[in-house]
């Protein structure tokens, strides 16, 4: 297999500039959804209760945005290895996979937080209306940490349809198949 490309995000566009489109991304999500759910449950009163088990969320949303990235690999029978760090006080989970997956996987990989985390958060609003606006900010939250996530989709866009993606260090190798290496 030849590297047809390496993909790294933060020096293609830059850790500053990430972390502001995250960030504004975050605001204006919050915002949207927000808005959102005060529109459908405007008679239901905002509870401040369990205000601990919201910042116990928010703290553990980087972990959780990390084990969704794993259940795809995980359904799809390729090895994981975890490695837990502490990071600031903070648990930090690094993932490395034994084996190459495919451009369908990879999307699948980048895109499951989103559609978990995200949808979880709008079921449990619905759930529990009082507390929309703790599932508000912890959508919003996700949304921003999803951010590498959809320009790691982006690039990996214009890769051939039958290559490989191996995961690095500091993001991805965009692989693909010698012609050589078939015929022998």
């Amino acid at each position: 297999m030849n590297c047809w490309k390496s993909i790294d995000i933060s020096r293609q566009y830059g850790l500053h500039r990430i972390t502001l489109i995250s960030f504004i991304i975050t605001l204006l999500s919050f915002i949207v959804f927000f808005l959102s759910f005060s529109l459908m449950f405007h008679d239901t009163a905002v509870s401040s209760d369990n205000f601990g088990w919201f910042i116990l969320g928010l703290l553990g949303m980087f972990t959780m945005h990390k084990l969704c990235h794993v259940l795809p690999l995980i359904a799809t029978k390729n090895q994981v290895k975890l490695k837990w760090k502490f990071k600031c006080y903070m648990p930090y989970m690094k993932i490395k996979t034994k084996k190459p997956f495919t451009k369908i996987q990879s999307y699948a990989v980048l895109l499951a937080p989103f559609a978990i985390i995200t949808s979880a958060c709008i079921l449990l609003a619905h759930i529990f209306p009082s507390y929309y606006h703790y599932f508000s900010m912890l959508a919003a939250v996700n949304l921003g940490l999803c951010i590498p996530d959809f320009l790691y989709i982006k690039l990996i866009q214009h890769a051939p349809s039958k290559c490989q993606i191996e995961e690095l260090e500091n993001g991805y190798d965009i692989l693909i198949v010698n012609e050589k290496e078939i015929a022998s």
